[in-house]
């Protein structure tokens, strides 16, 4: 109700892929989640409808630089497009600690998946659909791609691994860049080699 009100004072529409979108980055703060509106309508001034890719360009965590894109290109062993987001990494402003906190979310979010999959026999699609609170439609496919490649023990390695590589992270916070950039490269080479 919220993102309809403040679109119609603005004059604006918006589709349902940008709405879920939406939705999906807003918190329970009203006040914050006003102002991201806001700012979303700001940005398409002069549009008719709002669509996914305004929602990507301008809506907090979304707008960030990619760091799930990097965490995506290691966990599905793309070194290649690590390569080229690593290089970018000094100039996006993210902490390397929190880059390795929030892939190591990740694996857990794979470890938890892969855990199913294998004790319960459910396939990969049934896991993804009962997931509490539920995954972002934009993030199944990159979900899908890294389990086809990582087996709940090497799951658990690479846990293991970020959870070292955040704490020399933080204890040598000059040195960051380099130990997150190694530590994912590490996590893409271990992807690469078959399950």
């Amino acid at each position: 109700r919220l993102i309809q009100n403040e679109l119609a004072a603005h004059d604006l529409k918006i589709d349902n892929d940008a709405r879920l979108a939406l939705r999906s980055q807003l918190g329970a703060d009203r006040m914050a989640s006003r102002n991201e509106i806001t700012k979303l309508a700001l940005y398409c001034h002069g549009q008719q409808t709002i669509r996914l890719e305004d929602v990507m360009a301008v809506v907090g965590d979304v707008a960030a630089f990619q760091g799930d894109d990097l965490i995506d290109a290691a966990a599905t062993g793309n070194l290649a497009r690590l390569e080229e987001l690593l290089r970018r990494l000094p100039d996006a402003g993210l902490a390397p600690d929190m880059l390795i906190l929030t892939c190591l979310r990740h694996f857990q979010t794979l470890q938890f998946i892969r855990h199913q999959m294998d004790s319960q026999k459910k396939p990969i699609q049934a896991v993804l659909g009962s997931i509490r609170p539920p995954l972002h439609f934009s993030r199944k496919d990159a979900i899908s791609s890294a389990l086809a490649k990582w087996s709940g023990e090497r799951i658990q390695r690479a846990i293991t691994r970020l959870d070292q590589a955040q704490f020399q992270c933080r204890a040598n916070a000059e040195l960051g860049l380099s130990l997150a950039g190694t530590a994912l490269l590490a996590l893409a080479l271990e992807a690469s080699r078959r399950r």
